[in-house]
């Protein structure tokens, strides 16, 4: 059984200490991070020293201010292999592959953060065109897809979704290209792993916006596996962000090969 982790740790510098002692005793196999400062990029690989580890864009390349200066690790306790996006990506930082190997099987692991609309505008679309079409492209048999997607903005108990989509005439592009990551996938054998375990009748949010004194929850954080993985458990651990370690849940599953 291999355990994976996504998680925002939404670049708090003063939480790294507490969201590093949490990986640590989590066993986790495969652990997949957003919002990586170049503050925290190296302290990271450093406590973490049993992985190894990819990330998205070196340090020296990263930001340090600005809608930019977000990078993506990857680290495994197995081998692991950067696996380059074939087809072009305009916010690189946003998107990281790799490959990893256990035993004679190579699992294809991807973790993205989709630039959020509100901030981004028609940005946020084009991102996910560009990491949709890497996906689809991979010959890999073994994928996992997680990360934060910033989408949807509602999913109802028909299985329906509500996404993001805006009036003008870019509103059909907005509402397919929320879609494909949310459920084009699945016309390629990948799936919604908390859907599949935890149907639609369950309601449970990994973010949370507050305005004007009201809470809105969102399931923006998200693993999708392929069908040719054994699934057996997806869920979310709400404690970090409940104890502040970062403003989102993270996102968990353990699976095994087929």
């Amino acid at each position: 059984m291999l355990k994976l982790i996504s998680w925002n740790i939404a670049g708090r510098l003063s939480k790294l200490n507490q969201q590093i002692d949490y990986l640590n005793s989590g066993e986790f196999d495969i652990i997949c991070l957003q919002e990586v400062i170049s503050k925290t990029h190296s302290l990271i690989t450093e406590n973490l020293r049993e992985y190894n580890t990819i990330s998205a864009l070196e340090l020296g390349r990263l930001p340090k201010i600005g809608k930019h200066k977000y990078n993506l690790l990857i680290l495994s306790k197995a081998e692991l292999h950067n696996n380059r996006p074939s087809h072009y990506i305009k916010w690189s930082e946003k998107y990281l592959s790799g490959i990893l190997k256990y035993d004679n099987q190579e699992l294809e692991v991807t973790t993205m953060h989709v630039p959020p609309g509100s901030s981004n505008g028609i940005e946020k679309i084009i991102s996910i065109e560009q990491f949709y079409k890497n996906i689809i492209h991979s010959k890999n048999m073994f994928k996992i897809v997680c990360g934060d997607w910033n989408t949807p903005r509602k999913e109802f108990k028909n299985k329906e979704i509500q996404t993001w989509m805006r009036t003008g005439r870019e509103s059909k592009r907005w509402d397919d290209g929320e879609r494909l990551l949310l459920q084009k996938l699945k016309h390629f054998g990948i799936y919604d792993s908390y859907r599949v375990l935890n149907g639609y009748s369950k309601e449970e949010f990994s973010w949370y916006t507050n305005r004007k004194g009201l809470s809105k929850g969102r399931r923006y954080d998200h693993i999708h596996s392929s069908e040719t993985l054994d699934v057996k458990k997806c869920y979310y651990d709400h404690t970090v962000r409940e104890n502040k370690l970062s403003d989102h849940s993270a996102i968990i599953s353990e699976f095994n090969f087929r």
